[in-house]
C-alpha cells in the first residue's frame, strides 16, 4: 500500500478526529476520494456510521439497498485494483528508465537537465551544500530553512533524498555532496 495508508493522509485523520464534534455528514465527490483501499474504506464508513456521520457523495447515488451496498463494495475493489495497476506500471517504467540510465522526474535542487542528462546546477548547488553542512552541525530543519531561504519541506526532501548520495539513484549523475 502506498500513500493510501490512513495515517499518511493527515487531512483524512484530521477529519476523523473532528467527528467528536456534532457533525451530521461529510461531503466528497466520489467514494474513491475517501479511500482507494477496500479495507480502509470499509473501516472508514463503519467508523463514521458508528458516530452518526453520513457520507454524501456528489457524483454517486445514495447507498441504501443491499444491492447498492454490494455495488459500492465492488466499486471500492475496482478503485483499489486501479491504484495497484497504476503503481505497477509506474514501478515498471521507473525500473526500465533506471536500466537505461534515464532520469524519470524533475531533477532535485542542485541539478538540472541538459540534453537529456542530469548535470549539476551551479546556481543552486551551493544551497544544497549549505543545507548538508548545517545538518552536520545539528541544526533544526526550521533553522536550516531560515538560513538557506528555502522551505522546511525542501530541506527535509534534500536531506532524506538518496539521489544526493547514490550516483545511480534514478539515473546516473555526479555526486557533489560530501558525506
Amino acid at each position: 500500500m502506498s500513500a493510501t495508508k490512513l495515517f499518511e493522509r493527515p487531512g483524512l485523520v484530521d477529519m476523523i478526529d473532528h467527528i467528536k464534534t456534532p457533525i451530521k455528514g461529510i461531503v466528497a465527490t466520489e467514494s474513491d476520494r475517501l479511500s482507494r483501499d477496500l479495507f480502509q474504506f470499509g473501516w472508514l464508513t463503519t467508523h463514521l456510521s458508528m458516530h452518526g456521520v453520513e457520507i454524501f457523495l456528489v457524483n454517486e447515488c445514495k447507498v441504501e439497498s443491499p444491492s447498492e451496498k454490494a455495488f459500492a463494495k465492488i466499486r471500492s475493489v475496482f478503485s483499489e485494483f486501479e491504484t495497484e495497476l497504476r503503481q505497477a506500471r509506474i514501478k515498471r517504467g521507473v525500473q526500465l528508465a533506471k536500466e537505461k540510465g534515464q532520469f524519470m522526474n524533475r531533477p532535485p535542487l542542485g541539478y538540472r537537465m541538459q540534453n537529456k542528462r542530469i548535470v549539476i546546477d551551479e546556481k543552486t548547488r551551493p544551497i544544497v551544500e549549505h543545507i548538508f553542512r548545517l545538518a552536520q552541525d545539528m541544526k533544526s530543519l526550521r533553522s536550516i530553512a531560515r538560513l538557506t531561504g528555502v522551505s522546511r519541506s525542501t530541506v527535509s526532501f534534500v536531506l532524506h533524498n538518496p539521489f544526493y548520495i547514490d550516483k545511480n539513484w534514478n539515473g546516473e549523475h555526479v555526486i557533489f555532496v560530501k558525506k
